[in-house]
Parts: C-alpha cells; sequence; structure tokens
C-alpha cells in the first residue's frame, strides 16, 4: 500500500469517528422519566410510591412496564396490576435498569433506517440479554436483572454504526460472514474503532452506569482492566452462548470461543453449557411471541 493510499485510509477513519462523535450529540438526551427514576433510586429515603409517581406520569411507558412484568420472561404465578407492585416485586434497580432500556431502544429505533439488519441486530442482543439472565440464575448472581439489561445493551456500539452508516454497517456484516472472522477486527479495518469503544463513548455521553459501560467496553477485551468483573464475564460467555445459538438454527457461521478465564471464574462445565443454551432458546422463543407488546 502507497504512502498516499494510506494517508487516505487513516483520513477516511478519522472522519468517520468524527461523524460518530456528531451522531452521539445530535441524539436525543434520555428522557425526562428517567431522570427522575435515577434520581429517586439513587436516594435511599425514597420509596415505590414515589417511583411509580415517576413512572405513571407517563401511561404508555407505565403499560409497557406492566406488559414486560407479566411477561412469560418473569413468570409472576399472579398477575401484576400496579406499578407499585412491579418496583416491590423486581426492585428500584432492576426498574430503572428496565426504563433505561427502554428509553435508549426507543431514541434508536426512531434513527433506524434499514429494518432487516436492524431486526437481526436486536435478535442478536434480545438473546444475549435472555443468556445473560440465565447465566446469572445458574452462578446464583445477585441481580439478575442488571445482567440482562447489560447483555441487552452490550452492542449498543453496533445500533450507533447501523443509524450512522447503515451502508458500511451492511457491508462490515458481509465481509464477517464471508471471511469467517469477528465483526470487531472488520470495523477496526472499516471505521478505525470496534462497536465496545463506540458502546463506551455514548454510555459516557449519556452517564450510564458503570457496570453497564464496563460491559460494553469490554465483552470483548476481557484483558482490560475493568471493576464489573462477574458482569462482564457474565456478558462475554452469554454473548458467545449467543452465537453457538445462532449458529445452530443458521444465522451465523463464525465459531466463537470462550475465554478460558471468564468461563472458569463463573465455574460452569458442559453439561451447564448444554443446559444454559436450552433454557435460554426456551424463554427466548416465549419472549419473541411478545415482543411487540413490550418494546
Amino acid at each position: 500500500m502507497s504512502n498516499g493510499t494510506q494517508m487516505t485510509d487513516k483520513s477516511d477513519k478519522q472522519r468517520d469517528i468524527k461523524s460518530f462523535v456528531k451522531k452521539i450529540k445530535d441524539l436525543p438526551t434520555l428522557p425526562q422519566y428517567m431522570l427522575k427514576a435515577s434520581k429517586i433510586v439513587n436516594n435511599p429515603q425514597s420509596s415505590a410510591k414515589d417511583l411509580a409517581k415517576v413512572i405513571s406520569e407517563d401511561q404508555v411507558l407505565a403499560a409497557r412496564l406492566l406488559r414486560l412484568v407479566n411477561s412469560s420472561f418473569y413468570g409472576f404465578p399472579q398477575k401484576v396490576t400496579t406499578i407499585t407492585s412491579a418496583i416491590v416485586l423486581l426492585g428500584f434497580e432492576a426498574i430503572r435498569n428496565l426504563l433505561l432500556t427502554t428509553s435508549i431502544m426507543d431514541i434508536f429505533s426512531k434513527n433506524i433506517r434499514t429494518k432487516e439488519n436492524a431486526e437481526e441486530l436486536w435478535n442478536h442482543v434480545l438473546c444475549c440479554g435472555v443468556v445473560s439472565k440465565v447465566i446469572g440464575e445458574k452462578i446464583n448472581y445477585q441481580d439478575t436483572e442488571e445482567l440482562f439489561v447489560a447483555g441487552l445493551l452490550h452492542d449498543i456500539g453496533k445500533t450507533l454504526e447501523l443509524v450512522t452508516f447503515p451502508e458500511k454497517y451492511r457491508e462490515i456484516n458481509e465481509i464477517s460472514k464471508h471471511r469467517n472472522v469477528y465483526i470487531k477486527q472488520i470495523e477496526e479495518e472499516i471505521f478505525g474503532i470496534g462497536h465496545d469503544s463506540l458502546g463506551k463513548l455514548l454510555a459516557t455521553y449519556w452517564k450510564l452506569p458503570k457496570s453497564l459501560q464496563d460491559a460494553m467496553e469490554y465483552h470483548h477485551n476481557l484483558e482490560g482492566e475493568f471493576e464489573n468483573s462477574k458482569l462482564v464475564y457474565v456478558v462475554h460467555v452469554a454473548d458467545t452462548i449467543t452465537k453457538i445459538i445462532e449458529i445452530i438454527f443458521g444465522y451465523d457461521t463464525v465459531v466463537p470461543e470462550i475465554n478460558k478465564t471468564a468461563w472458569e471464574n463463573l465455574g460452569l462445565d458442559i453439561e451447564d453449557l448444554q443446559a444454559i443454551i436450552g433454557r435460554s432458546i426456551s424463554v427466548y422463543s416465549e419472549m419473541k411471541k411478545t415482543e411487540h407488546e413490550i418494546y
């Protein structure tokens, strides 16, 4: 490659990165209900009624939240009829994370132009969220809802690519499948930056919880230094298992590798893997039946 070509390639990547930064700044800020809810969750003096009041101010949001809580994903034996009851059952942090997921998805859904790629990405992150939660249940993780949201949002950098450069995003996916290599490698070749780093930029701009920032930034780079190691390990393993599930159903061809450190840290074995895959497919299938009513 000549010096001129190298300089052009470098300038193209720099221009793309600037476009990503501009797109982040152009995206709407998180809605007021999210900011109010975060303040309430962070205040130890707050009650479930305080949080319920904020959510109930938006009837559409309240209805969506109740549909989700009453979905087969949670499987509560009795129907949850009030926002206050939902908060008591799931806890402040879980409700805050679900609100966060809803608000972020709403922002991006209004900016996505290519529905086919968006659906493929959505199916991947939804499955990853489910697998993360299933792993959490298997290892007795304290907050499995946090894992669900972390899995759901771990690839938010890809969504940013999709809304900023839809044609390049499609090209990256096609090259990845053709060359049988990870998408992150192609992203760095074309954009000069991977979706993990883009996710970190976006998460920082929106001031998302540090645990979610770590999931976005480190799920492909377990050699880095991060605070929430258990959560990052779960999301990495869940992402890999999701790819295995996608291969089983013919949606992917790139055979993934589970990081040995992450796998051993979680204390999982082959029998656990089989059980996690089976349970995840079952839960994911149930969620797909009602997702249009929830998200």
